[in-house]
């Protein structure tokens, strides 16, 4: 065995037994364990992301802010997240990414047999952190993001997809914008159920089907179910991203289709420096990256080609590239369909030509939430189709890259 001892994490009810044991153990040297108590779950992350190392975090599952994340950045940067039980909770927490659940009262025998099965002594040289990614092993639906810059139509255009993808309920529309105009457009009386709640529910377990199907609303006339935005401009600070990405994966078990109603703004901490920035456009960002085809709403006219080509080339550069462009409002088959064609090419460098969306009165149908009309359903659901055909059915590798830890390098390079 590596000499060093166990660092640990913990957070609990500060009159928790357990809790008072283990720091008693540490002091006592019952346990060869270093413990730090955290007074919060946002402590824990801080401690996380440092430069210091640890074994394993001992999380009360009682406490505030225990959720997926916050189990997931544990696993990340290498130390064992283990849920010590002290309620009736039958929260599947082994499945939310928890490496052990431990039952009070704790023994320090119990402890140290955790450890050594499931965390790392913690030694001078710190070993390679590998990504540890939750997988789902059941069949999932087909994620499909609709975005574009303001005033293109994108949110229509979502509405034309999910009519033209729906059939026999299950299909899904959901508004993932940050400006959610979902509601809306389908003339909504009520706000509730939506995507809050939904995220809410996968923060600490996995919602059924049955459960996921609950929080949206029926369409029936256009053969869909609607999943309704957040309520307010705000509302992404509650909503976490491994939260988000779970309740994503909810949906396409769910669903056959997914069609995602997406703000075209993705920037992340890595463009300006702001992880609040990149978690104020995860919504936005998980659906792309989750999506088997992105469609790309933008409008004829040297501003709207303009755009479009910007919006591509954004997300190109978030590793996103099943896109297909589709130009609203176009104008009649023609020059001036292949001289768009040639501008947008110019500017992005696809080889992907756009789908062209005559101009239709939308207006109507919307206000009595009717069917579409078909000269805007058909050129978008054939041309999704036919990208899926041509790809295959696939769903994208959605994890985020492993952050290094300093000094990591220098361990790779000596070892290889």
């Amino acid at each position: 065995m590596n000499r060093g001892r166990y660092s640990l994490l913990g957070l609990g009810h500060p009159r928790s037994r357990w809790f008072t044991d283990v720091a008693q153990w540490s002091t006592s040297g019952v346990v060869s364990v270093d413990f730090s108590k955290c007074v919060s779950a946002a402590e824990i992350r801080l401690r996380l992301n440092g430069l210091e190392r640890f074994s394993a975090v001992l999380i009360e599952d009682g406490v505030q802010g225990l959720d997926r994340d916050l189990l997931d950045i544990a696993r990340s940067a290498g130390a064992a997240p283990i849920v010590i039980k002290t309620t009736s909770s039958k929260t599947d927490w082994i499945g939310l990414g928890a490496s052990l659940v431990l039952n009070a009262p704790v023994s320090p025998a119990a402890l140290l047999e955790a450890l050594i099965d499931h965390a790392a002594v913690i030694t001078a040289a710190p070993d390679v952190i590998v990504g540890d990614w939750e997988t789902s092993p059941e069949p999932e639906g087909m994620l499909v993001a609709v975005c574009g810059p303001g005033g293109t139509g994108a949110s229509t255009l979502a509405i034309a997809l999910a009519q033209g993808l729906a059939s026999d309920g299950n299909t899904a529309l959901c508004d993932f914008a940050r400006n959610a105009e979902q509601a809306v457009l389908h003339d909504a009386t009520e706000r509730v159920p939506g995507v809050e709640d939904l995220v809410d529910v996968h923060r600490t377990r996995r919602a059924s089907p049955d459960e996921t199907r609950s929080l949206t609303f029926d369409v029936e006339v256009r053969g869909y179910r609607l999943l309704l935005g957040q309520r307010r401009n705000g509302a992404w600070s509650a909503m976490p991203p491994r939260a988000i990405a779970a309740s994503m994966e909810g949906l396409r078990r769910a669903f056959r289709f997914v069609v995602a109603d997406t703000t075209s703004d993705f920037e992340g901490e890595s463009d300006g420096g702001s992880l609040d920035v990149e978690e104020r456009n995860a919504l936005a960002r998980t659906a792309v990256r989750a999506a088997s085809v992105v469609v790309v709403v933008g409008t004829p006219g040297l501003k709207g080609i303009h755009s479009l080509g910007r919006t591509i080339r954004e997300l190109n550069a978030i590793g996103v590239d099943n896109i297909v462009p589709a130009i609203n409002f176009a104008p009649r088959p023609g020059l001036a369909r292949s001289s768009l064609t040639k501008a947008l090419s110019a500017i992005t460098e696809e080889t992907q030509a756009p789908i062209f969306i005559p101009r239709a009165d939308v207006d109507g149908p919307l206000h009595d939430v009717s069917r579409l009309p078909n000269k805007v359903v058909t050129p978008i659901t054939t041309a999704v189709q036919a990208v899926v055909s041509r790809t295959g059915f696939t769903i994208p590798d959605m994890r985020e890259p492993v952050q290094i830890i300093p000094g990591e390098l220098g361990l790779l390079d000596a070892s290889g």
